[in-house]
């Protein structure tokens, strides 16, 4: 199986791992590509419908896995066992259905040696959450597929809440300081979402402050595009 743009950059960012688990695997392309690749001896695949789960088993079949991918029903982490996992992907959803999963079942997330994290959106509150709930984001990485970029967070539990900056939310500390490839096209579309929010701003009263905020974010983003481009 091949994988490109997202799902190829997820896969890339999983360390070698006994066991991985994919939460909300879908298609179960995810385990399936690290077990074949050997990244990985075996996984759990996991969704919350039935229907999915379905797909997957048939996929996993056609690749002659049942006896390393094991698939399982049910939200978030519920379907697994503390440690169970030494690696957890939880891709493909909305950022505040991730921090939602992370934090229901907190001795697990906590416990897993590696998240791999992809929100569709609301990064910025991932981002927060993990800031301010022990965990450490030590890689993060972009990719590109059919004109979208995505963020693919790699973090693991410390212990230790960090401090972090309006530019470390909404861009990445580690996507900055490692000058990824497609930052500059990144802050280029983040400019123009700031852009158009600033326009309303102007027009509306009582919001000075916001105005001020993202014209100072703006700059921001400026200063940094230009630093790198």
């Amino acid at each position: 199986m091949e994988l490109k743009g997202r799902l190829k950059l997820i896969c890339e960012k999983v360390p070698p791992s006994g066991t991985l688990c994919d939460i909300g695997t879908d298609h179960a392309y995810i385990p399936i590509y690290l077990v074949q690749k050997g990244i990985c001896s075996r996984a759990i695949a996991t969704d919350i419908r039935e229907g999915p789960l379905k797909i997957a088993r048939e996929n996993i079949k056609n690749h002659n896995l049942e006896n390393k991918i094991e698939t399982r029903l049910g939200y978030g982490l519920e379907p697994i066992s503390i440690s169970e996992a030494e690696t957890i992907v939880i891709a493909g959803m909305g950022g505040k259905l991730i921090t939602e999963i992370l934090s229901s079942e907190f001795s697990k997330s906590a416990n897993a040696g590696t998240l791999i994290l992809q929100p569709m959106n609301a990064i910025d509150l991932v981002r927060e959450y993990l800031y301010t709930n022990g965990f450490d984001i030590y890689d993060e990485t972009l990719a590109s597929e059919d004109n979208k970029i995505y963020t693919v967070i790699n973090t693991r539990y410390t212990g230790v809440n960090q401090q972090f900056t309006d530019l470390d939310l909404i861009i990445g500390k580690k996507i900055i300081e490692k000058s990824d490839p497609l930052l500059g096209k990144y802050l280029e579309k983040k400019i123009r979402q700031v852009d158009v929010i600033i326009r309303e701003l102007k027009n509306a009263k009582d919001r000075k402050e916001d105005l001020i905020r993202l014209e100072n974010l703006k700059a921001s983003f400026l200063k940094i595009l230009r630093k790198y481009s």
